[in-house]
């Protein structure tokens, strides 16, 4: 039956591609929008109305609890069916990682597995996507690019866009290679997911009707398609033991969950220490750098007044061992100070 199913995939796939692309789903960064750009340094956001291809300015609104009925304002009873959240490309992090070609049928729930062993997050404390870079038939491995963006950067603004109404259905980042990245969120998923059930349910009924035309036709079935079948059966046979070994690689993982909890209470967590750092370093201050390893943090940045900040960090309970690794230096011709320093994260 696991063979049988594997072919009907293939084969409705094939049918899919015959549909003409009027009937696809609607690019998703080119229909009709609301769009929304954070600017986090003044606190506000700029509000921007797509309709047919063409974008109108709104205006601006503080990120504050007041944003929401002026955003309604804004829209003037208007309900755009998408919301975008445009961001800047220092909000994305992205990783290029190598697959088993075997994996491309399930790769979204595969990567979901192993998303803590690829990056230091885990997969429900992020926006993610990923995009498949290079399918190597030889090799028959696949390089699958990760594109992900903490969702505690952006809880203020998801959380103001649901009280108005109209919560995020996507975001999109210009990458650093000058390419744009989208990754949808739940309810722009659905609606993809309705459109790819409308193209497999399209796919589906030409293959009932070929189904019909064969069961009439069995005479012209030539017996050398047997033949071909059955070697089919044989070539594909490794990769059909590829899947099952992986199956089982992700079965065994489940057992291993206490052992991986017990290794985020000892060595921290990442974006645990991010959301403490934030809350914590004065507004005048930024980091450039930032290194977790078993407890020990790293950090290297600029401030107005780097001598501050160590009875600062110092007076968090969760935060210990406040020192600096080098003498504060003063850059030229902003006089920010810069910094390195190290701290250990308490239990």
């Amino acid at each position: 039956m696991s063979l049988f199913a594997d072919v009907l995939h293939w084969w409705a796939a094939q049918m899919a591609g015959l549909i003409p692309s009027r009937f696809h789903p609607r690019d998703r960064d080119g229909g009709d929008a609301l769009l929304v750009e954070p600017y986090e340094a003044e606190a506000r956001l700029g509000i921007a109305l797509r309709r047919r291809g063409r974008e109108t300015s709104l205006g601006h609104l503080p990120l504050d609890a007041a944003a929401a009925p002026g955003l309604r304002s804004l829209l003037r009873g208007q309900r755009p069916a998408a919301t975008l959240l445009r961001l800047p490309a220092d909000r994305l992090l992205e990783r290029i990682v190598t697959l088993p070609l075997v994996a491309e049928r399930d790769l979204g729930r595969v990567l979901g597995y192993e998303f803590d062993r690829f990056t230091p997050f885990a997969a429900a404390d992020v926006y993610w996507s990923w995009t498949v870079l290079q399918q190597d038939r030889a090799r028959r491995d696949m390089r699958v690019r990760l594109s992900l963006v903490p969702k505690a950067l952006l809880a203020p603004v998801v959380d103001l866009l649901r009280a108005a109404g109209q919560p995020p259905t996507g975001l999109r980042v210009m990458a650093r290679d000058g390419q744009p990245r989208h990754i949808g969120l739940a309810a722009e998923d659905a609606r993809a997911g309705r459109g790819r059930r409308r193209v497999l349910l399209a796919a589906g009924g030409l293959c009932a009707g070929l189904a019909l035309v064969a069961a009439g036709l069995p005479i012209l079935l030539p017996y050398r398609a047997l033949a071909r079948i059955e070697a089919d059966i044989e070539r594909l046979r490794p990769q059909l033991e590829e899947v099952a070994a992986l199956r089982r690689r992700i079965s065994q993982r489940t057992s291993a969950d206490d052992v991986l909890g017990a290794e985020e209470a000892r060595l921290g967590k990442a974006l645990e220490a991010i959301a403490l750092l934030t809350e914590v370093l004065p507004d005048d201050t930024y980091l450039t750098a930032f290194t977790l390893r078993q407890r020990q943090v790293t950090l290297t940045g600029q401030s107005a007044d780097a001598a501050r900040l160590i009875p600062r960090l110092s007076a968090d309970p969760m935060l210990r061992d406040v020192a600096f690794l080098s003498p504060v230096t003063r850059a030229e011709p902003s006089r920010a100070e810069l910094f390195s320093l190290r701290l250990e994260l308490g239990r």
